[in-house]
């Protein structure tokens, strides 16, 4: 049950404060709203077996600074990753980086905004339960799931897309999402079910606003199982974003 703060907002649909998201994440994804910050963001990846216990950790430091991201240092099973294998995954992470760019979301930045688009919001239905306060802001709670009839795909990632459902929280007055569960509603085939099948797939991501008004990943968890060809793979992810500094204009204008 949703507890109603005390002031409320001028009365607007599901559908309204959905189109008001996509405007503000189109203008951010324009011009990066992070370009004047440096912070340090930690991403650990744990593989898990048959029993569900970690067969293996990987934690990874990646400093973004300018909204560009360098990674620092790897630790597997706790144990730093030597010099020369750090260089070659420094190297391997850069031109992956640089051929996602124009397209797609760098793994080492948090440009998420890209990925808000007109044609994503219209995949699903919405439905505003309420409004609530979260961080002591006033926030709109909408609930979806996927939209009845025939959903586009064009790649397998958009059988993925096209089978998630779960809740936002959206900031009454940036429009900006606060927080987002979601969760995989039935088991999807990749390739054709030959190569490989995803069953799980729960995500929740946490944001919180800087003084200035940014918007920023704060932390993020995810819980993924599935097949790739005939073994089951199972993994667990967490990122935490922290140490936020605001740059001056010398600073942003030079790169990692």
């Amino acid at each position: 049950m949703l507890v109603l703060p005390a002031r409320a907002t001028k009365a607007l649909t599901a559908e309204e404060i959905m189109r008001k998201t996509v405007v503000k994440a189109d203008g951010a994804s324009n011009v990066n709203p992070r370009i004047n910050y440096a912070y340090n963001k930690v991403a650990i990846t744990e593989k898990l077996n048959g029993s569900g216990k970690v067969d293996e950790r990987k934690e990874k430091l990646i400093r973004i600074k300018s909204g560009k991201g360098s990674l620092l240092q790897i630790k597997i099973n706790g144990k730093l990753l030597p010099p020369d294998e750090l260089r070659r995954e420094q190297a391997q992470s850069q031109a992956e980086d640089e051929r996602l760019n124009d397209s797609r979301v760098s793994r080492r930045t948090d440009n998420w905004e890209r990925l808000l688009t007109t044609d994503l919001i219209s995949r699903y239905q919405f439905t505003l339960e309420g409004q609530q306060t979260y961080n002591d802001r006033l926030v709109y709670v909408l609930k979806f799931k996927p939209a009845s009839g025939n959903l586009p795909v064009s790649q397998s990632s958009d059988r993925v897309v096209n089978n998630l459902a779960g809740r936002i929280w959206v900031d009454a007055e940036d429009f900006e999402i606060a927080k987002a569960i979601l969760s995989l509603q039935a088991e999807v085939t990749l390739w054709g079910g030959i190569i490989a099948s995803l069953r799980k797939f729960d995500y929740q991501v946490e944001r919180k606003r800087l003084e200035d008004g940014v918007w920023v990943n704060r932390i993020s968890r995810g819980e993924f199982a599935g097949r790739k060809l005939l073994d089951r793979v199972a993994w667990r992810t967490q990122t935490e974003c922290k140490d936020f500094e605001k740059l001056d204009v010398a600073q942003a204008s030079n790169q990692p």
